[in-house]
């Protein structure tokens, strides 16, 4: 789990992902749409979080592993 906050933090400079309606704040960890805050779980953040760093292309099932549920795997 260290990991996934380590690599969390180190992306929270790149500042708010903006994709239309769809806003991550990355420096306080809170979504919107249309301006509208959205409730999500840990993994739930941390998915959408990581498909957003890979907004511009593709992402392989390995690299959300590693980045959400790191070295422990899924259950």
């Amino acid at each position: 789990m260290p990991r996934v906050g380590v690599a969390l933090n180190r992306h929270t400079a790149l500042g708010p992902f903006v994709l239309g309606d769809l806003a991550i704040d990355r420096a306080t960890r809170r979504v919107t749409v249309a301006g509208r805050p959205v409730r999500l779980t840990a993994i739930e953040y941390k998915l959408l979080h990581s498909l957003s760093l890979d907004a511009s292309g593709a992402t392989t099932w390995e690299t959300l592993r590693r980045r959400v549920w790191g070295d422990r795997g899924v259950a």
